[in-house]
C-alpha cells in the first residue's frame, strides 16, 4: 500500500530531523553582573532578542530585548531559567512544532548542557519546510486514496468538479499524451481538486473546507520559499495548522482501511460553484 511506504518515509523523516537541526549555536552570552545597557548596545548582539545570560559559565536565564530595561545589571532584567524554556536537543521536530506554546524561544539542552536556542524565526528553516511539505504530500495522497476507495470510476469523480477545473485536466493528459505519456486522470488533479472530491463523496462539511484551503495556503508558501511565521500570530496558525492536519490524515487513514466505508449511494454532492479551495 503506498500510504503504507509514505507513512514509514514520513516516520524515518521524522525521526531523523530534530530540534538540533534548527536551533542556534553555539550560542553567544552576556554574564548576570553585565550592566544591561552595555549588553544592549554590544555590536555581536543586535540580531539577536533572546539572549542567554550565564553566570560561572553556566545558563542562569534570558534577557529578553524587548522587555529589557537600559538601568541596572543584567540579572535584574533577565527572565530566570525554567523548565518551560527547556527542549531535548533530540526532540524529533514534527513533535516539537505540534506541542509548541507560547514560549516565543526555547533553550537546547545537548549532553546535559545548554548548547543552543531556537526561535520562532527557526520555523522557516529548510528542516521544517521539508518536514511541514511532505506531510501535506501525505495527507494530499491519502485524498487521492479516498477517491479511489469510493470505486467511482473517471467520469463519476470529475463530475464533481466545475466545468473549468475538468477542462484543464483534460489539457494536461493531451500535453502528456503528445509525449507518449498516459497517467491516471487523478494523478493530474491539484491539491484543491482532491480536497473537493473527497469533500462531496464523504461530506466533511465547511471545516474540511475552511481546513484545506489554510493547507493550500501554507503549501504554496513553502514551494515559493516564502516566509509563513514571522509574528506570534502565524506561529499559532502554523501550529494549529499541523494539528489539522494530524486529524484530516487521521479520519481519512479511517475511511481507507475501513472495507465497510464508502459515500453513499446519494453523494454529497454540492453545486460546483460552492466547493472552492
Amino acid at each position: 500500500m503506498k500510504n503504507g511506504i509514505f507513512h514509514h518515509t514520513l516516520g524515518g523523516l521524522n525521526a531523523g530531523l530534530q530540534v538540533w537541526h534548527i536551533a542556534a549555536s553555539p550560542l553567544i552570552t552576556c554574564d548576570a553582573q553585565d550592566e544591561c545597557a552595555n549588553v544592549l548596545a554590544r555590536r555581536d548582539l543586535q540580531e539577536f532578542d533572546y539572549i542567554p545570560v550565564t553566570r560561572k559559565g553556566k545558563i542562569i536565564g534570558v534577557l529578553e530585548r524587548d522587555k529589557a530595561k537600559s538601568e541596572g545589571t543584567v540579572e535584574e532584567q533577565m527572565r530566570t531559567l525554567e523548565e518551560s524554556l527547556l527542549v531535548a536537543a533530540q526532540t524529533p521536530l514534527l513533535w516539537f512544532i505540534r506541542e509548541l506554546g507560547n514560549e516565543p524561544y526555547r533553550l537546547v539542552v545537548k549532553d546535559g548542557f545548554i548548547d543552543g536556542i531556537v526561535t520562532r524565526s527557526d520555523l522557516q528553516k529548510l528542516p521544517v519546510r521539508l518536514l511541514t511539505f511532505a506531510y501535506i504530500t501525505q495527507l494530499e495522497m491519502l485524498m487521492a486514496q479516498a477517491v479511489r476507495h469510493a470505486n467511482l470510476s473517471e467520469n463519476q469523480w470529475l463530475d464533481l468538479l466545475n466545468q473549468n477545473r475538468r477542462k484543464k485536466i483534460f489539457k494536461k493528459r493531451e500535453i502528456l499524451q503528445i509525449q507518449r505519456l498516459d497517467p491516471p486522470l487523478l494523478e493530474l488533479t491539484e491539491f484543491s481538486d482532491k480536497a473537493i472530491i473527497v469533500n462531496k463523496l464523504y461530506g466533511f462539511g465547511i471545516d474540511f473546507k475552511h481546513d484545506m484551503k489554510r493547507i493550500k495556503e501554507l503549501r504554496n508558501k513553502i514551494a515559493h520559499a516564502a516566509t509563513y511565521v514571522d509574528t506570534e500570530q502565524e506561529v499559532q496558525n502554523f501550529v494549529e495548522i499541523i494539528r489539522k492536519m494530524d486529524y484530516w490524515i487521521n479520519e481519512l487513514s479511517k475511511i481507507i482501511i475501513d472495507e465497510n466505508r464508502y459515500p453513499e449511494k446519494e453523494h454529497h454532492y454540492l453545486n460546483s460553484s460552492e466547493a472552492h479551495f
